[in-house]
């Protein structure tokens, strides 16, 4: 494991480990963070076999788990600030157990930050879209800069953060910029509203087209982050 991102064991977090960083991390390092991140949800997945990690209890729990490890807090000290156990608390981190409303409010609260960052985000709010853009700097290494003329703000993802999501970007580069040369020479408004409305259609049938190839490239990539962690298993028993 990458010396920057280190491991320890909070007292309520026996099976989990929290993570560190460095504060002489490097600006690539989210990349790191990222499969750091990646490889705990697996753990959490092994321990837990039957969580749904795409289920919403499992998003918000790993929301209310990471800020609570930024915050610097155990599950036990946020339960007490909500009238929880340490282990109701992790059933709520690990997406075993789905908060209401209200108990989401108390989390969020508790945690010193808003509602809509422990909820799903709702894109159409420019609250919600950030947040959305924060957990994909989280998942895909998103990352944020001014354009070279500093007029406008430029967002790109990594490359090989994840091949399935490199593909699809791949696919809407091609498919926006054949949209824009089609746009442009369109000669009457009905023609340029077939264009878009085509348009359109593509992007929201490109997921469905490819779900099945999408699914089996999600298993791939889960089973080597799998196989990543065992390995680094495997290191830590024979230096032991």
């Amino acid at each position: 494991m990458d010396e920057s991102v280190k491991a320890i064991k909070g007292p309520d977090d026996e099976h989990t480990p929290e993570e560190t960083v460095d504060k002489t991390i490097e600006p690539d390092a989210l990349r790191i963070i990222s499969q750091n991140c990646s490889m705990e949800y697996i753990k959490r997945l092994r321990e837990s076999p039957d969580t749904d990690i795409f289920s919403t209890a499992y998003r918000v729990g790993s929301r209310i788990r990471l800020i609570r490890k930024a915050k610097g807090l155990t599950q036990a000290e946020l339960g007490e600030k909500v009238g929880l156990t340490a282990d109701r608390v992790q059933k709520y981190e690990n997406g075993i157990r789905k908060p209401k409303p209200e108990l989401i409010q108390e989390f969020a609260t508790a945690l010193g930050v808003n509602r809509k960052a422990l909820e799903d985000p709702i894109t159409s709010d420019p609250v919600g879209a950030l947040f959305a853009l924060f957990e994909m700097e989280l998942l895909y290494n998103l990352k944020v800069e001014r354009s070279p003329d500093n007029n406008s703000t430029v967002l790109t993802f990594g490359h090989g953060v994840s091949p399935q999501l490199d593909a699809f970007l791949a696919e809407w580069e091609k498919a926006y910029k054949h949209f824009n040369e089609k746009i442009n020479l369109a000669s009457s408004e009905r023609e340029a509203k077939d264009i878009v409305n085509s348009y359109t259609k593509w992007k929201y049938s490109v997921s469905q087209e490819s779900v099945g190839e999408m699914s089996k490239q999600s298993q791939r990539e889960l089973l080597k982050k799998q196989i990543e962690l065992l390995n680094q298993e495997l290191e830590i028993l024979g230096e032991e």
